[in-house]
């Protein structure tokens, strides 16, 4: 059956990703803010996603994709309105 990564696996990812974004700190002071708010709030979003769907999911954290799920990975962007434009790389 699908599932969403444990908690405990998006913790101990998020910090191996942390540390390793924090052994060049300085110059990139503002990716460690960027990434420490992306893997925070995953989880959350996640879970939010397999609430509206109504069902478990299976996640893939290398791709950020659902797997053999169209429906959950049209929720994780949104099509921004005109007047706001979309971020480059998105």
């Amino acid at each position: 059956p699908g599932h969403l990564a444990p908690a405990s696996w998006l913790a101990e990812e998020s910090g191996s990703r942390l540390s390793q974004a924090q052994t060049s700190r300085g110059a990139n002071d503002k990716l460690v803010i960027a990434l420490t708010g992306h893997l925070s709030t995953s989880l959350a979003h996640l879970a939010n996603i397999a609430t509206r769907v109504g069902r478990s999911l299976t996640f893939d954290p290398q791709k950020e994709q659902f797997q053999d799920d169209d429906e959950a990975n049209n929720l994780i962007r949104r099509e921004y309105r005109d007047h706001w434009g979309t971020p480059q790389n998105a």
